[in-house]
């Protein structure tokens, strides 16, 4: 059976980049289907395109929010997303930036037969997997949190060590002049570096990234995230329900959610998306919170498969991806 080398559509930003793009996949016995600049992609070229897999590289994600959007929506494909902020530039050997996405490549599309390279979808979706390189996060879980919930996060963090291979996403009902505070406070408690996550951050294992208040957040592949100039969806921002959604979405049963102390019912659909998807939901358990309704109105839907303190929730989940790096 002869083998067929996979194609690529290569949507890049840079004109040198995209000859340094161009070689690199090709030395490594990839074929170009399509090399074309953001501004010149339209949705005709997403349909008609013949690849196996679009591979962006933009200098800045967020000037071009609509060619992404177009090509998460519309391409069934894989989409793998590079920063393009540095040159790819030509080296003695290949370098690490150059074997990570030759990796991620590799994982991403089968070796195919003539018999199956005319079929236009031929990639399954799959799971994230770790970079050796760059520790983008396959393990995702949300922190869902209201009135009385820091101080049970800070409690819960304070048990986790910087190590577990997990990246933690923290939404706070909270007004946008406080969050740089909480940013604060839950630093002071955390082994694992924690910050706001903006345009263009991954998610990865060992760190914590706080929701942004007024604009939405987007998940985008490999653990790529995109700030976008629209509210939350819903009355609470920022909006777990989205976000356990969302994380739902990209990381199926690798993803997980905590819901802690907090009023109203933010977190109960997203739950349900999260249980549907193979995730898993962990609650607070109702008399270690300053206010209950949040894990009781989740609990009422049905979806959760553990509830406990806020510090029985942290050595469950350590012992458990223990119990994974030993087996």
């Amino acid at each position: 059976m002869a083998v067929v080398n996979p194609r690529v559509g290569l949507v890049v930003d840079d004109p040198l980049q995209q000859h340094q793009l161009k070689v690199l996949l090709q030395e490594h016995g990839y074929q170009l289907g399509l090399l074309i600049s953001p501004e010149q992609l339209t949705p005709q070229h997403i349909v008609d395109a013949a690849v196996h897999l679009w591979l962006l590289c933009l200098a800045d994600v967020s000037r071009h929010e609509e060619v992404l959007e177009s090509l998460l929506s519309d391409a069934e494909v894989p989409v793998l997303i590079e920063d393009g902020s540095e040159q790819w530039a030509d080296e003695e050997g290949p370098s690490p930036r150059h074997r990570r996405l030759i990796k991620q490549l590799n994982k991403a599309l089968p070796v195919l037969s003539e018999s199956d390279a005319h079929v236009e979808n031929p990639i399954l979706s799959r799971a994230q997997e770790v970079s050796e390189e760059t520790q983008v996060a396959c393990n995702v879980w949300v922190l869902g949190v209201s009135l009385g919930g820091p101080e049970a996060v800070c409690e819960f963090l304070s048990m986790v060590p910087a190590d577990l291979p997990v990246a933690f996403v923290y939404a706070q009902h909270i007004d946008e002049q406080f969050n740089e505070t909480l940013l604060l406070a839950v630093s002071k408690q955390s082994s694992m570096p924690a910050k706001v996550l903006r345009s263009g951050d991954r998610l990865r294992h060992g760190e914590l990234g706080l929701m942004p208040v007024r604009q939405r957040l987007k998940l985008l592949p490999l653990g790529q995230v995109m700030i976008v100039d629209e509210p939350w969806p819903g009355p609470f921002s920022p909006s777990i329900d989205c976000l356990m959604s969302d994380v739902a979405h990209h990381y199926g049963r690798y993803s997980g959610g905590i819901i802690f102390s907090g009023m109203g019912d933010d977190g109960a659909e997203g739950s349900k998306q999260m249980t549907l998807a193979g995730g898993r939901v962990w609650l607070q358990s109702f008399d270690s919170c300053a206010n209950s309704a949040m894990p009781e109105a989740t609990a009422a839907v049905g979806n959760y498969e553990r509830i406990a303190t806020p510090a029985e929730l942290a050595a469950a989940l350590v012992d458990e991806y223990k119990q994974v790096d030993n087996a």
